[in-house]
């Protein structure tokens, strides 16, 4: 059997390796890519970690690991492409592609697999989760982070009337790009404070890298029948679009908080990515964007070869693998 450099995992919990392993199998609406650049992302190492419910059964190891990337398909073609193979992951040099979108010619490859992911996590909550209209106002929980950064920048490609940027202020919260600064370091009593400010002022659209006591008193801030509804549809109301638990994976819902105001707490994770067109679509507005230079993202690459060195790496920039 033909075979490949790839990185392989053989125990949940441990660092891939890089190794030979059988090419891929296709099964049915899957295409063979020849990878070009392939990230690391926060979504890999929590699948590799065995914390994610992404991550295969201990029986289905060893595994290629990754779920996304740039390659190139059997006609040429240079694309974007995600794998939902639990076998054959995208850090390989060769990749089951399930989906594929055409990069254009003016964007790198090394750039493109770094940003969709980051972006994706952005634009999904505003887009597919919250239907964000123009003339919104958009708070996003955790800003300092990249995919927050990078909801900031959407919010506002999308025509957010305002966006507000709720962050650690030693984390270079008042250096992003927002109309709004909330410091989330604060004591909690001010935090709770500085929320109903917000919440008595007007927001429509809340997207929560954190969780934690930060969501706590952010949806305690919103019970308050003075959420704005649209009268022309008698919904949307406040839309809190939950993507990311940094600050802590479980909190205190009060089931008063859904009575009392016209609140709706939402997802925005790989188990509900929208259909494939929808997803398709989504990503060929970012790839736009990003050639008229209105998103940007900072990154390293190295071979892939260097995986199980850079695998634990701390650093602020993304990675991108090439094989």
């Amino acid at each position: 059997m033909a075979t490949m450099k790839a990185a392989v995992l053989t125990k949940l919990g441990d660092m891939p390796y890089y190794g030979t392993y059988d090419m891929p199998t296709l099964t049915d609406g899957e295409m063979l890519v020849k990878v070009i650049a392939t990230s690391l992302k926060q979504l890999d190492r929590a699948i590799v970690a065995g914390t994610h419910y992404g991550s295969p059964n201990a029986d289905l190891l060893p595994v290629v690991v990754g779920t996304d990337g740039v390659g190139i398909t059997d006609n040429g073609e240079r694309v974007y492409y995600q794998t939902t193979s639990q076998k054959f992951g995208s850090m390989a040099e060769y990749a089951p592609a399930s989906f594929t979108v055409k990069i254009p010619d003016e964007l790198d490859s090394n750039f493109v697999a770094t940003l969709i992911n980051p972006t994706l996590g952005a634009w999904l909550p505003l887009v597919w989760r919250a239907k964000m209209m123009k003339g919104e106002t958009v708070l996003v929980i955790g800003a300092t982070g990249e995919t927050g950064k990078q909801a900031l920048a959407a919010a506002k490609i999308l025509g957010a009337k305002k966006v507000i940027a709720a962050g650690r202020m030693k984390s270079g919260l008042m250096d992003l790009d927002a109309d709004e600064y909330i410091d989330t370091d604060q004591d909690e009593s001010n935090l709770l404070k500085a929320f109903q400010a917000l919440a008595q002022n007007g927001v429509d659209i809340v997207v929560d890298y954190l969780w934690g006591k930060p969501a706590e008193f952010m949806i305690k801030a919103l019970m308050t029948k003075s959420l704005k509804i649209d009268e022309t549809t008698a919904e949307r109301g406040v839309r809190y679009v939950s993507v990311g638990a940094l600050a802590g994976a479980e909190i205190a819902l009060p089931s008063s908080v859904f009575r009392s105001s016209f609140l709706t707490l939402l997802g925005s994770g790989t188990g509900n990515f929208p259909p494939n067109h929808i997803m398709r679509e989504i990503i060929e507005r970012i790839l736009q964007e990003a050639v008229s230079s209105k998103l940007t993202v900072e990154y390293d690459a190295y071979p892939l070869s260097e995986v199980a060195n850079i695998w634990a790496s701390a650093s602020k920039k993304r990675i991108v693998f090439n094989p």
